[in-house]
């Protein structure tokens, strides 16, 4: 039984204040593997709304809290749950308005190798 499986970073995803408004915009470019774990983080001085198609709101960040999602805890193998590669993520505003300050940063965290 091998187990040579390593956890690999994609390159850092981020979104300044500036760039958060009242309609979705892209935080980086899509995810390039099939992700076992998400971690996002909302530095910003508002709610932010987080969205995997760029229409439906599916996760709210409250001002200064992170999330960390994952899909494949406890797993070796290559089955389980996963986020598809080449999802791409959004961010807009809450309800508060737009940011004045801080960012929005997605880490991306995929399986490569082993069995």
């Amino acid at each position: 039984m091998a187990f040579g499986t390593r956890l690999r970073w994609e390159e850092l995803r981020s979104l300044a204040f500036g760039g958060i408004g009242a309609a979705f915009a892209v935080i980086g470019g899509p995810t390039l593997h099939h992700t076992r774990m998400l971690q996002f983080f909302n530095s910003t001085d508002k709610e932010v709304l987080i969205s995997d198609d760029g229409i439906t709101t599916e996760i709210s960040l409250p001002s200064n809290t992170g999330l960390i999602i994952d899909c494949t805890a406890n797993k070796v193998r290559d089955d389980g749950l996963f986020v598809h590669r080449e999802t791409q993520f959004w961010v807009k505003q809450g309800s508060a308005g737009a940011p004045g300050s801080g960012k929005v940063t997605l880490s991306v965290m995929y399986a490569d190798g082993g069995t």
